[in-house]
């Protein structure tokens, strides 16, 4: 093991996108993470489609993905036994991710307090839909209910149609970021002499977090921001038609836009009413149709080569697959190819960022109760007999009895 945080032990107890995706970011800078789930089925991403191949617990893409680099071990909490192990290896931990309702595993040793009674510098951190508090805290919540109550519905949509939620899981991807940095805060806090903390970390805040500028012009100014469909504010500012497919044409650096725009062979384009953002504004049909005949007669590279060397952000339209064969993401690395022993070869996604002089480790998703034998044996220090028992007694499983 080497990376950044190979000096980091992480148990992960959480479930879904979040906390797995928090986990994932640990495991690929070194961290050791423990995954620990419930048997038969384990983590309920693993029954989520689409799968590479045969659908079951073994295939999910989502599971794949989310869960590089990591260990499995198949553990009941519903058991007392289970409970108690499951403490004994949190207790190994620096850190502990859990996705849990709040107060649920109050009273069976793995709540934040009863673990840091054993173990002070223990970091929990808790992904939950609503907090740890408030009048929401009991309640349940998915990806759409996380978009809609923390706002980022009432923007997103066409003005005169119903709201709409976003393809991605944006509140819970944002969730699984900000419990990262949050555990990273706790560690640093801990080396400088503290103890460690408990990291309360709100799915729905976490999406109000991305529509900040929205949520700043109401507090400040009383202005409520309205779902423009893809109409951003400024012009040119959003994607257009073009000979083969879509292009991003951004009026930006606004600095640079009156030497650029005759890029558009369209003399009109230049006229005084048009010189300011303003008015562009204002004028924001006129101008957009004058603009639309230089775009039919181009294709999105060469709109991207124009916009780029006048200094200008423009971008494209990619579809998937183009995305993945980008030759901009296969210089820089960031997929990779992997092999699964159910799955099959893969690919999965990396880290949003680098760490200069420690590179990122990327290791397959485990199967289900796949390192359970080597953890409590080598962590726990029980004997083969004993896992066995415990095999037995339906309090663990390995995975030649959990996995397909």
């Amino acid at each position: 093991m080497s990376g950044a945080l190979q000096h980091l032990r992480v148990v992960e107890l959480g479930g879904g996108v979040a906390a797995p995706y928090c986990g994932k970011l640990f495991a690929a800078y070194g961290a050791r993470v423990i995954k620990i789930e419930p048997p038969p089925d384990g983590d309920p991403t693993r029954s989520t489609g689409p799968f590479a191949g045969e659908p079951g617990i073994e295939t999910s893409i989502p599971f794949l993905w989310l869960n590089t680099s990591k260990e499995s071990v198949a553990l009941d909490l519903s058991q007392t036994a289970g409970q108690a192990l499951a403490r004994r290896i949190a207790l190994t931990a620096d850190i502990v991710i859990e996705s849990s309702a709040p107060g649920h595993f109050a009273g069976t040793g793995l709540a934040y307090d009863e673990l840091a009674a054993e173990h002070p510098g223990l970091i929990m951190v808790s992904v939950t839909p609503f907090g740890q508090d408030g009048p929401y805290r009991g309640f349940l919540g998915d990806e759409i209910v996380a978009y809609a109550t923390g706002g980022g519905m009432h923007l997103t949509g066409d003005p005169d149609r119903e709201p709409l939620a976003g393809g991605p899981q944006v509140a819970h991807c944002s969730a699984g970021m900000a419990a990262y940095i949050g555990a990273l805060a706790a560690v640093y806090g801990r080396q400088l002499g503290g103890r460690g903390r408990w990291v309360d970390v709100s799915i729905q805040e976490a999406m109000l977090d991305n529509i900040e500028i929205a949520l700043v012009e109401n507090l400040h100014n009383g202005q409520v921001a309205r779902r423009k469909g893809d109409q951003h504010t400024l012009v040119p500012w959003q994607l257009y038609p073009c000979r083969d497919g879509w292009a991003a044409v951004i009026g930006g650096p606004i600095r640079n836009w009156l030497g650029a725009v005759e890029m558009f062979d369209e003399p009109r384009l230049e006229a005084p009413e048009y010189r300011h953002v303003a008015g562009r504004m204002a004028r924001r049909t006129e101008f957009e149709t004058l603009m639309q005949p230089w775009l039919d007669r181009h294709d999105r590279k060469e709109i991207l080569t124009e916009g780029r060397r006048r200094g200008l952000a423009f971008g494209v339209l990619n579809h998937p697959e183009e995305v993945l064969e980008h030759p901009h993401h296969r210089e820089r690395g960031f997929f990779h190819r992997l092999e699964h022993p159910t799955a099959g070869e893969h690919v999965v996604a990396g880290e949003p960022f680098r760490v200069a002089g420690a590179p990122a480790v990327h290791r397959r998703a485990p199967l289900l109760g796949e390192h359970t034998e080597e953890v409590l044996t080598a962590a726990l220090g029980l004997t083969g007999p004993e896992v066995a028992g415990l095999i037995a007694d339906g309090v663990v499983h390995a995975a030649s009895e959990a996995s397909p």
